[in-house]
């Protein structure tokens, strides 16, 4: 959902700014004020790298469903690649109890490069002896819908905020109004460091204090409440617990992503290879983009892992089982 949908046309960061000026700002230049800053802060980051546990509860009176997953991300914004790996953490019902996944830990990892999108599936089963490995074969994708089990994949722009910095919904509604075509409930205010923005039974609120970024939003219409709280790290503000609710009907939806580990602005050399994914001598690639499959081999992959099985290639259903 984004605001555009509720009627105001708003999205939210933050970045850090003087409040006294902002204090005796009209409404007018508070918007300016806001993008301005969201746009000082995202604009001063080139790389970035973390942890994120991510959990999704879904309710339905007594009965509850919890998947929480565990994603390791690294992005080049400037180069617009991103490479995460997701690794399932536990299924709960409503007793609590983990639900087995058919035998097998598996891990997604998938890297977009120049346009494309490469998958690479490995999965881990326990046995007495240890754990051993199978993968499947590395695939390459021209969009990300095209890819089974997408839902894996992290970019970590697409949290940057409620949207991604090039869909920043203040820059949309500052160019509403200069056209003159706000809708007439809309309002813009400032209490304290926030920036308050409303209309359409919807709020939402930016903290001027860090950076620009949305810190809550309300939504009448969706019925969404959603909150965020962030941290500086090397003078850029990024999100560090973000929670969503809503309730659809008879269900309850809540959601929670909590970012660890962060660093931004790093050499990102060597990490947007397939053997950064992973990938090894002797695994096979299947290029849905071109029609063809190859081998991998040469000096940039390292040998199959020791505890590699013999079958390395696992049904297409195994995806995400």
């Amino acid at each position: 959902m984004s605001l555009i949908r509720c009627g105001l046309g708003l999205l939210f960061l933050v970045v850090p700014a003087a409040v006294t000026s902002f204090q005796r700002a009209t409404a007018d230049d508070l918007l300016e004020k806001l993008v301005a800053v969201r746009s000082e802060n995202v604009g001063k980051l080139t790389s970035w790298r973390g942890v994120v546990e991510v959990s999704h509860e879904k309710s339905r009176g007594d009965a509850r469903e919890i998947l929480r997953k565990r994603v390791r991300f690294v992005a080049d914004v400037k180069k617009s690649c991103c490479r995460s790996e997701a690794t399932p953490i536990a299924r709960e019902d409503d007793r609590l109890e983990l639900s087995p996944v058919n035998g097998y830990l598996n891990a997604a990892a998938i890297m977009k490069k120049d346009g494309e999108y490469y998958t690479l599936v490995s999965f881990k089963r326990l046995t007495e002896t240890g754990a051993l490995l199978q993968y499947r074969p590395v695939e390459v994708f021209a969009k990300l819908d095209d890819i089974p089990g997408n839902g894996d994949y992290l970019d970590p722009l697409d949290h940057w905020d409620y949207n991604r910095p090039e869909d920043d919904m203040p820059s949309r509604l500052l160019e509403a109004q200069k056209a003159g075509k706000l809708p007439a409930n809309a309002s813009t205010r400032l209490e304290g460091s926030s920036v308050i923005l409303e209309g359409g039974g919807n709020r939402c609120t930016f903290d001027l204090d860090m950076g620009g970024l949305m810190s809550s939003l309300e939504s009448a219409q969706d019925g969404e409440h959603w909150t965020a709280s962030h941290v500086n790290v090397g003078g850029i503000w990024l999100p560090l617990v973000v929670r969503s609710k809503q309730a659809l009907g008879e269900q309850t939806f809540v959601n929670e992503t909590v970012w660890m580990d962060q660093e931004v602005n790093f050499p990102t050399q060597g990490e947007f290879t397939l053997a950064a994914m992973g990938a090894y001598t002797g695994l096979s690639l299947i290029d849905h983009v071109r029609n063809s499959t190859t081998t991998l081999e040469g000096p940039d992959y390292p040998p199959p892992p020791a505890n590699l099985e013999s079958e390395t290639n696992r049904p297409k259903e195994g995806w995400r089982e």
